[in-house]
């Protein structure tokens, strides 16, 4: 809870670095923002470097943020707990310790549902079901991988690239 009251939802950090990383003004932004567009979300190699940090460090952020801020808070407070692995469910990203079967997920409701089926986890939360780590199973969800939190912060900054949107939603 700590973290989510941080701060807003917001795309204000990951436009602030992509401008800083293209040379670009606000006006430059404004004028053209298909500028942003060179960015690809394989240009972040270390999210505890700038300009990486700040964007999910600094309180504000959308979901990979978010998600990132909490899995490194708990990771600091409970290192011998947690063994986080993100995940990217197309435009959305989230967490799963596969110690503890917790899930991070911005959007997922209060309580999150892991379920252990034989060799599989099933994680259910809220509006989709995922396999995770197992070959597809004709009538089981879908299946996604293990990504790592640079793939998870670079695929949400691509997708602000992308769109060129400001955003600031209070939680």
């Amino acid at each position: 809870m700590r973290q989510f009251n941080r701060g807003a939802y917001s795309s204000f950090k990951a436009v602030e670095k992509l401008l800083e990383i293209f040379h670009l003004s606000h006006e430059d932004l404004l004028h053209d923002p298909r500028r942003l567009l060179d960015f690809r979300a394989t240009d972040v190699h270390d999210i505890f470097c700038e300009p990486w940090r700040t964007t999910w460090d600094a309180g504000v952020g959308r979901d990979s943020e978010f998600t990132i801020a909490v899995t490194i808070s708990l990771t600091k407070d409970h290192p011998d707990l947690f063994d986080w692995r993100y995940y990217d469910l197309g435009k959305h990203r989230i967490a799963r310790c596969i110690r503890t079967g917790v899930v991070i997920d911005s959007e997922g409701p209060p309580a999150i549902i892991t379920i252990a089926y034989r060799e599989r986890s099933l994680i259910s939360v809220d509006k989709y079901d995922v396999l995770v780590h197992e070959p597809p199973v004709e009538g089981q969800p879908r299946e996604i991988f293990a990504i790592s939190p640079e793939a998870a912060l670079g695929k949400s900054i691509e997708e602000v690239a992308k769109r060129a949107i400001l955003i600031c939603a209070f939680k």
